[in-house]
């Protein structure tokens, strides 16, 4: 996954158990690191959608992230049973285009 810093960083995951049915009501973590140490963490909002989780970072955290490559993974918990999804490699490039109050 790439981002450009400064962006907002928004996407959506929609969470099914092995039967195909919607979970929800999850208690869900996600952090955003570097290799040493956590860099952001995620904004985590369940939708109008049944299992829909709305995951964000606005773009006023990003500004901050280093350019180089970062990584996240999501932490479901429900019950007693936590999960932990597959780690994403999230790389931050440059913008090139400025918001102009930046002067540069």
């Amino acid at each position: 996954m790439k981002i450009k810093r400064g962006d907002t960083l928004s996407f959506i995951v929609v969470k099914k158990d092995s039967k195909g049915v919607p979970v929800t009501g999850q208690d869900i973590k996600s952090h955003v690191r570097d290799i040493n140490k956590k860099v952001a963490e995620f904004i985590v909002k369940e939708t109008d959608v049944p299992g829909s989780y709305e995951f964000t970072i606005p773009a006023s955290v990003t500004k901050t992230f280093p350019i180089k490559k970062l990584y996240f993974d999501i932490r479901f918990e429900k019950d007693g049973v936590v999960e932990t999804s597959p780690t994403v490699e999230l790389e931050v490039e440059a913008s090139k285009t400025y918001d102009d109050s930046r002067n540069n």
